[in-house]
């Protein structure tokens, strides 16, 4: 009898979740405390006795359905913690990662610019030096080799390194790190001061990343934009794996111009800083600016011909930035295969503008 009563008050109880309550009544039949008005919600019941009054009727199931809703609150509370103090972590792992990023990308435009102004200066002023373009070959490539490699390593989305690439991977995998809460008290911090307005023009630059109203980042945008990385990248880092950064015995077949590499540069650049404004709450002035003069060397009468060459120093070569302008000289006596065209640049002062 009473496995008939337990089966029949199971049955009304689970009849009774589905709309939202369990009568007090049918809990009591089941060994189940509940409230003193008779009714209460489905997740705030306590099971006691229920085990002892399954019959084949009522599956154990049933009985761990009844279970499920308190459970599940404790594991979302539980799991909510955790997930708490990992979003913390993760979000200030990310915070370690932006300025060597941001110092990759800038030093990507910063050599364009050096690059540019020392090509613009050679070109133009060719006929007074006689020059046959030798150094500007060679610096050209040594241009295109560093740049090849910088895109290549932010993105790199390997799991060893730190890249843009696997930044924004980070992100597309966990869009609730970067809440909307998260990104208004980092742009409350560092604001001097905080008002309503300033926290409604913070919340619309969030809705570009999460749309209007949501709480987290847009996955969609996110895979987009990362997709735009690779595909920009593509073609450079194919490039810099066939020919600087190792030797293919199936070579390039396509080419990478000047033009080309310089847009790739622009596209990437900008890209990041919509993120690093994200993360830092910082829009840095772009471009830099570049302190001290890119082609000040030209600028000088330099002497090719000295004979002094600088002592390695005890713990090898001096780096360029402490070679000086003596030095140099030296250097450049050394490497006796370069003599006519680089002495006659370097003897000669060019103009800058």
């Amino acid at each position: 009898m009473r496995r008939a009563e337990g089966a029949s008050a199971c049955q009304a109880v689970l009849g009774c979740m589905t709309g939202g309550g369990v009568d007090a009544r049918h809990l009591e039949r089941l060994g189940i405390e509940g409230r003193q008005n008779g009714r209460q919600s489905a997740g705030e019941h306590r099971l006691s006795g229920a085990w002892q009054h399954l019959s084949p009727a009522c599956p154990r199931g049933a009985a761990r359905h009844l279970l499920m809703p308190r459970r599940c609150a404790v594991s979302r509370a539980r799991r909510c913690l955790v997930m708490s103090a990992s979003e913390d972590e993760m979000f200030a792992r990310w915070q370690e990662w932006v300025p060597k990023i941001n110092t990759s990308v800038v030093r990507l435009w910063y050599h364009r610019e050096v690059w540019q102004q020392t090509r613009d200066l050679l070109t133009r002023e060719h006929q007074r030096y006689g020059s046959d373009g030798i150094f500007l070959r060679a610096f050209s490539k040594m241009y295109v080799d560093s740049q090849a490699v910088a895109l290549r390593r932010l993105a790199d989305p390997g799991r060893d390194v730190v890249s843009f690439a696997r930044l924004l991977r980070h992100m597309h995998k966990n869009p609730s790190v970067l809440s909307r809460e998260r990104f208004l008290q980092i742009c409350e911090e560092l604001a001097p001061e905080w008002s309503e307005d300033l926290a409604r023009y913070q919340n619309e630059i969030y809705d570009r990343y999460a749309g209007s109203g949501r709480d987290e980042l847009d996955r969609s945008l996110l895979e987009r934009d990362l997709g735009q990385l690779y595909s920009d990248a593509s073609k450079v880092v194919k490039f810099a794996n066939k020919t600087v950064a190792h030797l293919d015995r199936r070579p390039f077949e396509g080419e990478v111009t000047y033009g080309e590499l310089a847009r790739v540069v622009d596209d990437v650049t900008t890209l990041w800083r919509r993120y690093y404004w994200l993360i830092t709450g910082a829009d840095e002035a772009w471009p830099p600016s570049i302190a001290g003069d890119p082609v000040a060397p030209f600028r000088a009468a330099l002497d090719a011909r000295a004979s002094s060459t600088p002592s390695p120093a005890p713990a090898g070569w001096p780096t360029a930035l402490q070679v000086g302008i003596a030095g140099a000289r030296g250097l450049l006596t050394a490497a006796n295969g370069v003599t006519n065209t680089l002495a006659r640049l370097l003897r000669c002062p060019l103009r800058g503008s």
